[in-house]
């Protein structure tokens, strides 16, 4: 199977495009097929005219994009591979929690809007970082805790076993409304929060939404878990 740049020339010449109008510093690379996004990432400050901060930086556009997130990486040894600089092992910035990425990529996104957005936080953030000590933002925890933390936030508790019922009717590949809903109600799902299950089925598939129902059981401590009518 030919790489998408080689089908698809056209939308190669596009991003080559929108990094010259707007990341000058950013070069379009072909490497062992690949196609790389390297140079120097310009940290401005609020109004655009000045640069506080440059990041050396390598955004690797996978085999599968434009359905596939590019996978962004610090180069110039900056910014240590630990859970508290949000970076993992292989190097690829943590950008946000992986049941969030809907939220910050599609197959319709643009490179510059990615760049501009969750990849300049991201350097804002390290930047900050290693002046005072201190997250810029109110980030969430690097790895499971913040999947467990985008599913709190989602389902507005922070009582695990509310989380990981919300996750049971994720991960079930037909949605029975006639099920116990998750938060505790007795009441059934479609006279209480179908309407958010809904949503976060459109987003979250069920195999991904077992990868973090399984993530988020290893976070919580055993016990016996209310019924939901799901296996």
């Amino acid at each position: 199977m030919k790489p998408w740049h080689v089908t698809n020339p056209g939308f190669l010449c596009d991003i080559r495009a929108q990094l010259k109008k707007e990341y000058p510093t950013l070069h379009v690379v072909i490497d062992g097929g690949c196609v790389h996004i390297r140079g120097c990432l310009p940290i401005r400050n609020a109004d655009g005219t000045s640069v506080l901060d440059r990041f050396t930086i390598d955004v690797l556009l996978p085999t599968n994009f434009p359905i596939a997130a590019p996978l962004v990486r610090e180069v110039g040894g900056r910014v240590p591979h630990t859970a508290d600089r949000h970076v993992n092992p292989d190097g690829t910035a943590c950008l946000f929690a992986r049941p969030e990425s809907a939220r910050y990529w599609s197959p319709s996104s643009t490179l510059t809007a990615f760049i501009r957005g969750p990849v300049t936080r991201f350097f804002e953030g390290q930047s900050y970082f290693e002046l005072t000590g201190e997250p810029l933002y109110g980030e969430r925890p690097h790895g499971s805790a913040g999947i467990l933390d985008y599913y709190e936030e989602e389902v507005g508790s922070t009582d695990v076993r509310v989380v990981r019922r919300f996750l049971l009717h994720l991960i079930s590949p037909r949605l029975r409304g006639d099920l116990v809903c998750y938060c505790g109600s007795n009441r059934a799902l479609s006279r209480c929060h179908q309407a958010k299950v809904v949503r976060l089925r459109a987003r979250v598939s069920p195999a991904e939404a077992l990868r973090d129902y399984c993530e988020v059981r290893r976070l919580s401590a055993g016990g016996q878990e209310p019924p939901t009518g799901l296996a």
